[in-house]
């Protein structure tokens, strides 16, 4: 079975340049912080209900949540692990899976662009995590479309949330871990 790259979490560069919140609560997602094992992760082509869901192997079965601070942006980082114990962990934050608190929730997000007036091909995948008191579920959404740039607008990551409703649901993922 073809193992699709796990999108969990991914992040922009634009979390680089996020503004600094001085006020952050410093504990924010500490409930978080844990060791998980993911027990499902499955996803499908496209995102009607009668697109049958695929089971997928995971990149590890094991990973850990540890809420930080990046640039003054609290962020829950994501290490993979190697199997159930916290010295199994990789040390180096797995960016690609860590989620960023934005208006009020944890998410993940990461936006392309790609082309020159007048095409531009723009894409986005989200995922909001929801926790549970048991674990958590991560359902993560990929669209693109081709769009007709406007007047002076240039092909740029900006443009996904104008044109959000013109992308095309490509793929979902579905991923569901305990907590340990």
């Amino acid at each position: 079975m073809k193992t699709i790259p796990l999108l969990v979490g991914l992040i922009t560069l634009g979390l680089l340049s996020a503004c600094s919140d001085d006020d952050a609560d410093q504990s924010m997602g500490q409930e978080h912080n844990g060791l998980y094992q993911i027990t499902k992760y499955q996803s499908k082509d496209g995102c009607s209900e009668q697109q049958p869901w695929v089971d997928q192997a995971p990149k590890s079965q094991y990973f850990k949540l540890n809420a930080a601070s990046l640039m003054g942006t609290r962020i829950l980082e994501w290490h993979w692990c190697s199997g159930p114990s916290e010295n199994t962990c990789d040390e180096a934050i797995d960016l690609v899976g860590s989620f960023v608190w934005d208006q009020g929730q944890w998410k993940s997000s990461i936006t392309w662009a790609m082309g020159s007036a007048p095409d531009c091909s723009l894409g986005s995948t989200q995922g909001i995590p929801v926790f549970s008191s048991t674990g958590m579920e991560l359902t993560i959404r990929t669209s693109e479309g081709q769009v007709q740039l406007q007047g002076s607008e240039k092909c740029k990551t900006e443009l996904v949330d104008k044109y959000r409703d013109s992308l095309t649901c490509e793929r979902m993922e579905l991923l569901e871990a305990n907590r340990l």
